[in-house]
């Protein structure tokens, strides 16, 4: 599985959420290869799929689905999310919410490996 964490300094929030996002790998994957990249720029988020800072995929699938990508479109600009953290600004999905996609898609893979 890989987890890809794009972001650009400047936003409020990145740090704590790329911690959080280790720590969920850690504990539900071990195994996950965890990839974070920096998005230097406005003309480099579309070539990234970059929806704003932090944006997380999972084996390319956005941390809010699929179809945010659709939604919100690409964009070199601050990310917010509905299912944050507390006590943390907008910007740093929850740990939960993290946690339910990890486990979704080792689910996925498992059952693929299954059929």
């Amino acid at each position: 599985m890989k987890v890809e964490f794009l972001y650009f300094e400047g936003c409020p929030g990145h740090v704590a959420a790329f911690s959080l996002l280790r720590q969920a790998v850690a504990e539900e994957d071990g195994g996950a290869e965890l990839v974070a990249i920096e998005v230097p720029s406005p003309e480099a988020a579309e070539a990234h799929r970059f929806v704003g800072s932090p944006t997380i995929r999972i084996d390319g699938v956005d941390l809010e689905g699929p179809e945010v990508e659709a939604s919100q479109g690409y964009g070199w600009r601050c990310r917010y999310y509905e299912d944050s953290e507390p006590d943390q600004p907008k910007a740093v999905p929850s740990a939960e919410l993290i946690r339910r996609r990890l486990r979704q898609r080792i689910s996925e893979v498992a059952k693929d490996e299954s059929d």
